[in-house]
């Protein structure tokens, strides 16, 4: 089996389409859209409306499938007893806890299941989605490298890791290259900074950015609105903070998308495509207009005084 470039795109369709529940339609328009647009890596995950974002996205691909590299995730449950809680959600209209579980029979069924919803025979990337303290990670990935033997994934990368256990994770693999790190980075969240990112280039990992666009903050989502239309969403969306963002956006980022003829998206989308070390920024789309202007990244280089 060969293995691909991992990932193929530097632009990842994020496919955990947050605003879009109940809309199959609009979600397979916005999957066509990203592979029109030359966006062919596409990111998911169980935990994903709970199984249904791979089955939707299996659909969406049907006639694209040769095209288009699929990474998925494993480690959080909601039919298990096992592990720590990470949060209470409504499942089939019941409450269920969602609990990370690295043991390694719960990998092979989780990693099965995937490949039965997607419907496909391997997956391009198996990512562990979080750190189980109770289970040694060299026996989660341990169970992840045999699977790749047996041919059902080609690469292997954790996700929201601390360094620790990512050079435990590399250390285990052994010649299986740790292929990915995936974590929050942003330009309003820079956390992997100080530790993360340069734990990733120490071991030869590339780095996956989710959240790059922080819900649509950094592609002006709200520049016309004085106050957050999103309040549940968290400490950034407060309308304090909406305005210090939105002033950011207008000084910095809009003038260069001006002078590029860009969307504010793509310039912070390919800020962080140069950050040595980063090889991917996986980002959501409503619509084919946004899918667009996350594309406009893929042929967007930043001089260094705008890095």
């Amino acid at each position: 089996m060969t293995e691909p470039q991992c990932p193929a795109t530097p632009v990842i369709f994020g496919a955990m389409w947050r605003r879009l529940e109940g809309d199959e339609a609009a979600r397979v328009r916005s999957v066509h859209a990203a592979l029109e647009q030359g966006i062919t890596t596409f990111d998911t995950a169980p935990l994903y409306d709970f199984g249904q974002s791979e089955r939707l996205l299996s659909r969406a691909l049907v006639g694209y499938r040769q095209r288009a590299q699929v990474l998925t995730k494993v480690g959080l449950r909601w039919d298990e007893n096992h592990g720590r809680v990470l949060f209470r959600a409504v499942i089939d209209g019941r409450p269920r806890d969602v609990r990370i579980d690295g043991r390694p029979h719960s990998v092979r069924k989780e990693v099965e299941d995937s490949l039965q919803r997607l419907g496909v025979e391997h997956l391009e990337l198996v990512q562990v989605h979080q750190h189980d303290t109770s289970v040694p990670v060299s026996e989660t990935v341990g169970e992840l490298a045999r699977l790749r033997e047996e041919g059902k994934l080609s690469r292997i990368g954790v996700s929201n890791h601390p360094p620790a256990a990512i050079r435990q994770a590399a250390s285990a693999l052994g010649e299986v290259p740790l292929c990915t790190i995936q974590d929050h980075y942003s330009l309003l969240h820079r956390r992997v900074e100080d530790k993360v990112l340069p734990t990733a280039r120490e071991v030869g990992a590339g780095m996956l950015c989710y959240s790059p666009l922080e819900q649509g903050l950094l592609a002006g989502a709200l520049l016309d609105r004085e106050r957050s239309l999103w309040p549940d969403r968290g400490w950034l969306f407060s309308p304090e903070n909406v305005q210090r963002i939105n002033s950011a956006v207008r000084s910095s980022l809009l003038p260069i998308a001006r002078e590029r003829r860009v969307s504010s998206a793509a310039v912070a989308l390919a800020w962080l495509l140069a950050q040595p070390g980063v090889t991917g920024v996986v980002v959501g789309a409503s619509d084919a207009t946004q899918v667009r202007e996350n594309a406009q990244a893929l042929e967007l280089s930043l001089n260094p005084a705008e890095c």
